[in-house]
């Protein structure tokens, strides 16, 4: 199960923003250290993280442009982030792109 996912929409190119009431944080580490994820491909990528509220978390940065366009991100794909291993500031996390139907 993933502890974030999105729909991406039009305007997630350049920062994904997620509007998900959630019951806990799911990266409490990540917000000013990173959040360290690796693809399919098995590249690592470090977004940037903030938490602006309860509900909505903004992934960003040099490495979300690159991850989007690499990674050839369309609209109404989702976005999924998965933990993968370690714990507190050193965890890595797998994201994954599902394609749209």
């Amino acid at each position: 199960m993933a502890l974030l996912s999105k729909k991406v929409q039009r305007d997630d190119s350049q920062q994904l923003t997620v509007t998900e009431k959630m019951s806990r944080e799911p990266f409490p580490y990540a917000e000013g250290n990173g959040l360290r994820v690796k693809d399919e491909q098995g590249y690592e990528w470090t977004f940037e993280y903030k938490v602006k509220s309860r509900n909505k978390r903004i992934l960003s940065g040099s490495h979300w442009v690159q991850f989007f366009g690499y990674n050839n991100v369309q609209v109404d794909d989702t976005v999924a982030i998965h933990h993968m291993e370690g714990s507190g500031p050193q965890a890595l996390f797998m994201i994954e792109v599902i394609r749209k139907p």
